[in-house]
């Protein structure tokens, strides 16, 4: 078994009020940390520069299978002095049965409210969908930047679910024939394929919560600007999602802010 590693989906929730949103005018200017109007703008670029200096971007293959590229990202996310931690909770999860029922169950419950239910939701489907070796661990990951409507504080979420996945010969589904026997259908096809499980086991979800802080980013406005590239929310989320999650159909209210931004 191997750490195959770390599958991230990256989301905006609320109302992006920055200047500058759009690719082509994103310039970094003090303005852009000195007023909250802003923080979002800036929150992305701090962690897209995070991601960077880390050389920890998911949605390049080669650089977000290390578990020490990520786990130097979330450090120096969780140690910038412009973020305050709020919260950071470990929740000790049981798969009793698994399969994807069981972790989306399992993960809405102990999350609660309608973050649990959509967080468990993004969480089912960013499963591979095929694995290198039988057996891997996996960190599943959702990178959340918060700004409500009617506020300028902006929030981040990580939320890290660590998983053991096997990967089964799928030879067909068994139904019943006319006379209630139980058969093995294939595909017109007639192959074996390969389908991803989860296992029962015991694991652990991770979520951390921390909010900007205005005055730091105000106070610190000149130099962050200078060595911060300026990077929108938008493309941020592109960085952020792992390779997987650019070529599959996800349905879009799982990024239950992309109409807002």
């Amino acid at each position: 078994m191997r750490f195959s590693g770390s599958l991230l989906f990256a989301l905006a929730t609320g109302k992006d009020t920055s200047d500058s949103t759009d690719d082509t005018v994103c310039t970094m200017h003090p303005g852009i940390f000195r007023h909250p109007r802003n923080h979002a703008l800036a929150v992305a670029s701090i962690l897209s520069e995070k991601g960077r200096r880390a050389d920890y971007i998911p949605s390049v293959p080669e650089k977000s299978k290390s578990e020490a590229r990520f786990t130097i990202f979330v450090n120096s996310v969780a140690s910038f002095p412009g973020f305050r931690t709020t919260d950071d909770i470990a929740y000790h999860l049981f798969l009793h049965h698994g399969g994807l029922d069981d972790l989306q169950r399992v993960v809405r419950d102990a999350i609660g409210s309608k973050d649990g239910c959509i967080l468990a939701q993004t969480m089912r489907e960013m499963m591979p969908t095929s694995l290198n070796e039988k057996i891997e661990e996996v960190i599943l990951s959702v990178l959340v930047i918060e700004k409500p409507k009617r506020s300028d504080q902006v929030t981040i979420q990580l939320v890290e679910l660590a998983l053991t996945l096997v990967q089964v010969d799928d030879k067909g589904e068994d139904c019943e024939d006319e006379e209630g026997r139980r058969r093995h259908v294939f595909d017109g096809q007639q192959r074996m394929r390969t389908k991803v499980t989860v296992p029962e086991q015991m694991t652990v979800m991770r979520i951390q919560v921390l909010e900007a802080l205005p005055r730091y980013m105000a106070v610190n406005a000149r130099e962050l600007a200078h060595s911060t590239p300026c990077t929108t929310v938008e493309v941020f989320k592109s960085l952020f999602a792992s390779r997987d999650f650019q070529r599959r159909d996800l349905d879009p209210r799982f990024d239950f802010g992309s109409a807002e931004w």
